[in-house]
């Protein structure tokens, strides 16, 4: 912005017709003694381009229309765009609110006003100070324009997740003044200021290639999944991979048949078995199980055909993780990516196909076999029947040697642990075994995700510690009790009367201790369902 000024003061030091004019040659002579002073860069741009309007509605000069339109001009740029964004929440316009308020006579909320409006005169986007306003004057709301301010500036935080996110990666990589990111940076701005950013596209456009979009990725996914309740398990970490499986499939009457893992997996809700299963892993409301290939063969041909086809072709996941992809062909590469709808398409050789039908390959097999040729046709012929499912996830980890997939259903999670090439061990979780699951096997936080569900666990055993804590304390008075009535029982003093009625309590005493001891093998027994 500096530099723009400089730039329309050098125009009207050397333009004659325009310096004779002693308006202009006064409003250049403040603007340069404004920036002399140190005033706000903003703050100068302003008034500079303010005046030169007010000039030339007396003066009508056609060579100040010209200057005045560089600054229209300026404006319209990309970064304007993006600081016009970054500048939504109007944090000086409430700042101007609240030094007009009652709450300003506060010396200490004066301070604080000042330190905003220094770092908002400095440069500083109003979105990267929403939070600090909040937490400087959230505990003034005793005023009602303080109030208003910060419901304001909260409600802003809170509609506008996925903007200060992409803001944020945005400001970071401009900090970092790196070269090499200046065109990514380029095409975020320009996403944002179209708002046509997502998760989804981001990863589609990227792959994986580019660090600070694999982060901003990872955080887009989590804000989409709490605003559409779209199931997600994050983007991973530099080890942990996860991905939607991609693999074909075929509905059923009560669930659907999906070939995954070199198997047939059925997945369905009902309240009883077919009898087609192999083995069934899941038997409770919803029914997971491995079907027997040769049921699949007799009464989904097609659907087997296209199995084999994907399977003996050797279609695995891509590098780039957008997708799966066959490498078997001597000239031809054949893949299905996600796309922006969240279905998948089909690229040969990298190069996206529309209709899958009337491809034609023959070219590219030239030097395949017959059963080659017919397994490429049956995987062209029946592309539809390939499916994006974003209720399982599949993850793997290198590092750590850990493979498993998630299978969520309603608000119910089922985890397939692959423990090595051919066993496979399923079980039920709530979200908080996901957590513990993922963070011992995958060295993988997933927290955030479930943040409140894994909280409400924790703050569950917690309060099972705390009765047994106390069960235990209430039964040790109890014991030093009897252990008092028993010296006293014993005493020659106290009458036979008296006694007999020490025993009463004592028994009294050492019942209440047994049902406390069985409360606490209750409590504890409790503790580790949950934790089962």
């Amino acid at each position: 912005m500096n530099v723009f000024v400089q730039k329309i003061l050098a125009e009207l030091k050397v333009n004659s017709k325009l310096n004779s004019k002693p308006l202009v040659k006064m409003l250049a002579e403040s603007t340069e003694k404004s920036i002399a002073l140190g005033e706000p860069a903003a703050l100068v741009y302003k008034n500079l381009k303010s005046g030169l309007v007010s000039i030339n509605e007396s003066i009508n000069d056609s060579q100040l229309t010209v200057i005045i339109d560089m600054f229209n001009k300026n404006e319209d740029t990309l970064d304007s765009k993006v600081m016009k964004v970054a500048k939504a929440a109007g944090l000086a316009s409430k700042i101007s609110a609240i030094k007009e308020s009652n709450a300003y006579v506060n010396p200490i909320v004066r301070t604080k006003v000042d330190a905003c409006e220094l770092n908002l005169n400095n440069g500083a986007p109003d979105f990267a100070l929403c939070s600090s306003f909040v937490s400087a004057f959230e505990e003034y709301s005793y005023d009602t324009t303080v109030k208003g301010c910060v419901d304001q500036v909260k409600k802003y935080l809170t509609e506008n997740r996925s903007t200060l996110t992409v803001l944020n990666a945005i400001y970071q990589v401009e900090m970092m003044r790196m070269p090499i990111y200046a065109a990514v940076n380029s095409d975020l701005k320009n996403m944002l200021v179209s708002e046509s950013y997502s998760a989804d596209i981001l990863k589609i456009k990227y792959g994986m290639s580019v660090p600070f979009i694999n982060t901003l990725i990872h955080e887009l996914r989590l804000i989409e999944s709490a605003e559409t309740g779209n199931f997600t398990l994050g983007e991973g970490n530099y080890d942990t991979k996860v991905n939607n499986l991609i693999s074909p499939a075929i509905k059923t009457e009560d669930g659907l048949i999906v070939y995954t893992d070199n198997r047939f997996l059925s997945i369905r809700e009902s309240k009883g078995l077919t009898g087609y299963e192999s083995k069934v892993h899941v038997d409770s409301k919803f029914k997971i199980a491995d079907i027997d290939p040769s049921y699949v063969k007799s009464t989904h041909q097609s659907f087997y055909s296209l199995c084999e086809a994907y399977a003996t072709l050797g279609f695995n996941r891509s590098e780039n993780g957008l997708g799966v992809e066959s490498r078997a062909l001597r000239n031809a590469t054949l893949g299905f990516r996600l796309n922006e709808e969240k279905g998948v398409d089909l690229y040969i050789n990298n190069v996206k196909v529309g209709d899958s039908k009337s491809v034609n390959v023959s070219e590219a097999l030239a030097l395949e076999n017959n059963i080659i040729k017919s397994r490429v046709s049956t995987i062209l012929e029946n592309a539809n029947s390939l499916f994006n499912f974003e209720f399982i996830k599949e993850v793997s980890n290198d590092r750590t040697m850990s493979e498993a997939t998630l299978v969520k259903l309603n608000d119910s999670y089922f985890i397939c642990e692959k423990v090595n090439a051919a066993d496979r061990e399923w079980k039920a979780v709530d979200e908080f075994e996901m957590y513990e699951f993922f963070k011992n096997k995958f060295n993988y936080d997933i927290s955030p995700i479930f943040k409140t569900k894994i909280e409400e666990s924790i703050a569950e055993l917690k309060a099972i510690e705390a009765e047994k804590k106390n069960i235990l304390t209430n039964i040790e008075k109890l014991e030093a009790s009897v252990k008092k009535l028993d010296e006293a029982c014993s005493s020659s003093d106290i009458a036979t009367a008296e006694t007999k009625k020490l025993e009463a309590i004592k028994e009294s005493i050492e019942a209440t201790i047994k049902q406390l001891k069985h409360n606490y093998i209750k409590i504890d027994l409790l503790k580790k369902k949950e934790l089962a």
